[in-house]
């Protein structure tokens, strides 16, 4: 096979478009992961209406029923949030991510459920919806710090956001964690070089890509055989550093 990637660049236009490509040059089969503003899987039905094996992963869309390979990502955060819990905070925070991915609906879904579990009041002012970059994650600490209510823990969506937060955490001349714990999520390289290194959940994309692919191949190798979509979940592991 060969291999063809596309960027969308969190563009849902620009992802359209390479949807168009993909299926003008007759590709044998779709791996994908949709971009955060992507709302619907209405762009995408045309590779099933033409019989190209789809298979999403990682961001994926419920109205679509294909091959889907995911992160635990509800488990992740309830991981967190229980960790959190367990070291003595209770005034804990979540930058969430945008309400039509899977991963910021299942993450904010997590966190709440946990909280609910431990009998820990829900406050408004402590959940901020937003993006998945580091822009994110100071625009939201800006947000705390307007309202002068700092909470004591914050769980961002993810580790790009969440490195935003540290940054502005910084910045303002506050500790981690003496003044605010902060947890994130990916477990990118960079949240262990951190000083102090950053608390944040292993989701293996390693092992979600080539799960992905497989099932894939799979698909491609036997398109004569009527096989019903499944899904696959990829367990995630909560990574103990010293933001916590």
């Amino acid at each position: 096979f060969n291999t063809v990637v596309c960027q969308s660049n969190e563009d849902h236009e620009r992802e359209v478009t390479h949807v168009s490509t993909l299926i003008s040059n007759r590709v044998d089969g779709v791996l994908i992961s949709l971009a955060q503003t992507t709302k619907s899987g209405a762009h995408i039905r045309p590779f099933q209406k033409k019989g190209i094996p789809l298979v999403l992963f990682d961001r994926v869309c419920e109205d679509i029923n294909a091959d889907k390979v995911v992160v635990d990502d509800y488990g992740g955060a309830v991981q967190v949030v229980r960790h959190l819990i367990q070291s003595g905070y209770r005034n804990i925070a979540h930058i969430a991510g945008p309400e039509n991915t899977s991963v910021g609906r299942d993450r904010y879904r997590g966190y709440l459920d946990e909280l609910k579990r431990n009998g820990i009041a829900i406050k408004k002012e402590n959940i901020i919806i937003g993006g998945l970059q580091e822009d994110d994650g100071v625009t939201a600490f800006r947000a705390f710090l307007s309202r002068k209510k700092i909470p004591e823990a914050i769980f961002a969506v993810n580790d790009p956001v969440a490195i935003g937060v540290y940054d502005e955490i910084k910045r303002n001349g506050l500790k981690i964690p003496q003044d605010v714990a902060l947890v994130g999520f990916g477990n990118i390289k960079l949240s262990s070089y951190l000083d102090p290194p950053l608390t944040t959940v292993r989701q293996s994309p390693y092992k979600l890509g080539k799960a992905a692919a497989g099932m894939l191949l799979r698909r491609i190798e036997n398109s004569e055989i009527k096989i019903e979509p499944k899904t696959e979940v990829i367990e995630t592991e909560l990574i103990l550093r010293k933001s916590t």
